[in-house]
């Protein structure tokens, strides 16, 4: 048997039922089928559902998600504080 570093979640308080259920099967196909049966169920779950892709992936990998997502604003001119107020703005208009 090959010994593995074992697929963590490191913050998994924002996600769902349904994150939950992807995180298990794919603790459950990396397990069964290592690192390149993972990387095959991440694209598959990307191409399916984009937004519990994200989710799943920051739950495991939260550090370096917040870096991508940042450097993903920072090319398109936005800065952290600058989508929190798109935010505010959006829930304000939202409530009236």
């Amino acid at each position: 048997m090959i010994d593995r570093q074992p697929l963590e979640v490191i913050n998994g308080q924002t996600l769902t039922d349904a994150d939950w259920a992807e995180v298990n099967w794919l603790r459950d196909t990396y397990d069964g089928g290592g690192p390149h049966a993972l990387s095959a169920a991440l694209r598959q779950l990307a191409g399916t559902n984009p937004h519990t892709y994200l989710a799943v992936m920051a739950a495991f990998f939260p550090e370096i998600m917040h870096r991508a997502m940042e450097e993903a604003l920072a090319e398109e001119g936005l800065i952290e504080n600058d989508v929190r107020e798109m935010i505010r703005q959006m829930e304000a208009s939202a409530r009236h």
